[in-house]
């Protein structure tokens, strides 16, 4: 039976762990703080169980928390098998996740280390967040709470994390450097699993074949030979239900992963499969801060016929200068199409819309040369009809479009130039100075009307002081005259209004016919002009075409005044 891998249990030892450890802390009370539990076994171990195993490290923490009153276990969060010179671990990353919702306001780990070993992320974890975010921090074997201020203020925090980080270098160079001379012995094989379609010997010396996969390995040789493509051969393994390289190497159930067309590509770079040793394809330094990365070939050391070949050279060779042909000519497609998008942009962007339907139309780019591969023809069609046998009606080229728009633009500015020389006329003539000063007039002659009103206001209470009215009439004509005032102000206060909107709205007008003269009678394409006039562009199946125009409101408020000048 395959061994699985101390990853895929970490799932179900967490499960575990907490359901026990949340039996025994069952009875505590209700107003403690919410509580985490954060463990982590390096990779250092190899995935060798030991006395330091993650269980016996959880099982303190839980000891811990259960002794304190003051604390109560919320969640546990296990990283087996992660280094802590860095903090992409899917436990931490769930438990940082959890404490900046306010699911978690306690964090203890057994010791600094088990909680990172990057010193300047740590301290800005501890110093900087933790604080932030009022989140205790204990670490239970370096006496550390930050609740305590003489803790928060100690140098020997800061230190520590120091110490780890150098300890974890010192521990990555001496990883490196035991693996260089292991890929110098001649009796070795590179640390890990096997090749999907080996099996690693149990002296642990060379690679044996595994009869029940190596016949998939061969088979997507041919295929690749044969010029067929990595998802097809990756369609093709799914259908035979072939297990995947990571279902045989950590024995995963069928479905916890599938075939695709990476999984088929690093079958087909794997030179293993000559029959000889490749080490050192892989590197990864982490006392040199170094991610793991692809060295060149001539980084390799090989060793020639170690174990038996699913394919030949030969066979090899061909495969390699069939994926470096495809490379180089999708390197050379992508450039060339980055070429055509720039040639072939988009000049109505977020402005066309299906008429009806109501939605953004997209543009698209056809090729219509085929010898050149050029893609000569751009429009935009409707989203909801993107299919081919349902697209007729719904696309409209951006050439034609550009004409339309154009032509459109142009019956503006000619109708606005048209409108504002009539508007210069209104000044000029007789009957428009009359049209012109109507409204002031009724504005002087309410200005009046208010002034008479109060004048009669004020000798209407002279006579009821000299006894002429008694109090019931004069309260009665004192209404009135309040009321007809207040009447006259609203009035007045409103033709004031209109007034200067009419003034800003002449104004404005005149100064975009102003910046529009110059454009009259030009046909030619003006992106930015279309982006300045232009709200939406719609298009209707029956090939009707709808330009609406941002500055309507302006131009029917002027249509206005002239018909009210009529």
């Amino acid at each position: 039976m395959a061994r699985k891998s101390r990853r895929t249990q970490n799932a179900a030892g967490n499960a575990e762990a907490l359901s026990i450890a949340q039996a025994v802390m069952s009875e505590k009370k209700e107003n403690q703080l919410s509580t985490a539990a954060y463990g982590r076994l390096s990779v250092e171990n190899g995935g060798d169980e030991t006395d330091e195993t993650l269980q016996t490290q959880m099982s303190m923490l839980y000891e811990y928390i259960d002794r304190h009153p003051d604390l109560k276990l919320t969640d546990s969060y296990m990283d087996n098998g992660y280094t802590g010179t860095n903090f992409d671990r899917p436990e931490f990353v769930r438990l940082m996740d959890d404490v900046r919702s306010g699911r978690i306001q306690c964090i203890v780990v057994k010791d600094l280390s088990r909680f990172g070993r990057n010193y300047l992320e740590t301290g800005y974890y501890i110093e900087t967040l933790f604080p932030h975010l009022n989140v205790r921090f204990i670490a239970v074997n370096d006496d550390f709470d930050s609740i305590q201020e003489s803790d928060r203020d100690s140098l020997s925090v800061p230190i520590k994390n120091m110490v780890n980080a150098l300890y974890a270098k010192d521990i990555s160079k001496k990883i490196c450097a035991a693996a260089e001379v292991r890929a110098s012995r001649p009796d070795v094989i590179p640390c890990g699993t096997a090749p999907f379609g080996y099996m690693v010997s149990d002296d642990r010396k060379h690679y044996l074949v595994d009869e029940e996969i190596a016949p998939y390995v061969r088979m997507i040789y041919r295929w690749a030979l044969d010029g067929v493509g990595n998802k097809n051969i990756a369609k093709r393994m799914e259908l035979l239900g072939a297990p995947t390289p990571g279902q045989r190497r950590a024995g995963q159930p069928a479905d916890s992963s599938k075939w695709n067309a990476g999984t088929v590509l690093k079958v087909l770079q794997n030179p293993n499969y000559t029959g000889d040793m490749h080490m050192g394809r892989m590197k990864q330094a982490l006392y040199k801060s170094e991610k793991v990365r692809w060295t060149s070939p001539e980084e390799w050391k090989v060793r020639k016929n170690t174990h038996e070949p699913l394919v030949t050279r030969d066979d090899y060779q061909k495969v390699q200068e069939l994926i470096s042909s495809y490379n180089k000519r999708k390197m050379a497609d992508d450039h060339f199409y980055v070429e055509q998008r720039e040639r072939m942009q988009d000049h109505f962007t977020g402005l066309v819309y299906c008429g009806e339907c109501g939605r953004r139309m997209d543009f698209r780019r056809y090729m219509h040369n085929y010898a050149t591969l050029e893609k000569a023809v751009s429009c935009y069609g409707c989203r909801k009809k993107s299919d081919a046998q349902d697209i007729e009606g719904h696309v409209v080229y951006e050439d034609f479009l550009k004409i339309v728009v154009m032509d459109q633009i142009q019956v503006l500015i000619k109708s606005m130039c048209d409108r504002k020389k009539l508007l210069d006329k209104m000044n000029t003539s007789s009957g428009g100075r009359r049209s012109m000063l109507s409204a002031e007039k009724k504005m002087v002659a309410l200005t009046v009307k208010i002034a008479e009103t109060e004048e009669r206001q004020g000798q209407l209470y002279e006579n009821f002081a000299d006894g002429l009215l008694e109090q019931e009439d004069y309260q009665s004509l004192k209404e009135r005259y309040i009321a007809d005032r207040q009447r006259m102000q609203a009035e007045l206060q409103e033709l004031e209004q209109q007034r200067r909107k009419l003034e800003k709205t002449v104004s404005r007008y005149k100064d975009l016919v102003k910046h529009l003269e110059s454009y009259l009678d030009k046909r030619d394409f003006n992106e930015a002009l279309v982006k300045e006039l232009v709200e939406r562009i719609v298009y209707y199946p029956s090939g009707g075409i709808e330009v609406i125009f941002k500055c309507n409101d302006v131009a029917e408020e002027v249509v206005r005044l002239l018909e009210g000048s009529d």
